[in-house]
């Protein structure tokens, strides 16, 4: 009731997943109140991940046993593209050419 609307409640407090649920949420809020500058300073029940509005704009996947969720102003296309870290290494350190991200 501290961080949680009352939908996300009722979404999380669910039987089944409700552990997977609550991570989702929570991972949500942290992505949506990074994109506004707040962090979690904001107000977090005024916050309903699960709004029309909001919804759509998030992308939740679950990487090695986490729940993680990225916002994005326009809501995805399709799944965001992932990374390695050689990939991401080589593109800050090789020279242009040599970098194929």
């Amino acid at each position: 009731r501290r961080a949680f609307c009352e939908d996300e409640i009722r979404y999380v407090n669910t039987p089944a997943f409700s552990d997977e649920r609550f991570f989702e949420i929570w991972t949500k809020k942290e992505a949506y109140t990074k994109y506004l500058g707040t962090g979690l300073a904001a107000k977090l029940t005024d916050i309903n991940t699960l709004a029309p509005a909001l919804a759509p704009h998030f992308y939740t996947f679950s990487c090695e046993n986490c729940i993680c969720a990225v916002y994005a102003e326009h809501a995805p296309s399709g799944a965001p593209c992932f990374l390695t870290a050689e990939k991401i290494r080589g593109f800050f350190t090789l020279p242009a050419a040599a970098s194929n991200i």
